[in-house]
């Protein structure tokens, strides 16, 4: 199964209104995923929990990783939003 980290300076209203709009996006092209939210100030330890395919932030993260950290402020704006699911999709396995 894919997995997504959602990070927000909280981990609370932000990362959960990115994640519906990343969760529909990947059902409607037919990806599926399970989400992982956290603060910022988190990611470096969900990191070694969760083994994710990639990393939504909507706050700079400075972090040493392999695993892609995409910029999350997009879905905030709707300015961009199609462009960083499309990335998103890019990093995921199809089903």
């Amino acid at each position: 199964m894919n997995k997504i980290i959602v990070a927000c300076g909280t981990g609370i209203a932000t990362s959960t209104s990115v994640i519906e709009q990343i969760r529909q996006y990947l059902e409607d092209n037919g990806y599926k995923a399970e989400f992982y939210q956290c603060r910022t100030s988190e990611i470096a330890s969900q990191i070694q929990s969760v083994n994710p395919d990639v990393i939504v932030s909507t706050a700079e993260v400075n972090l040493d990783t392999e695993i892609p950290i995409l910029r999350g402020v997009p879905f905030l704006t709707g300015i961009g939003a199609e462009e960083v699911n499309e990335e998103i999709k890019s990093y995921l396995r199809r089903g």
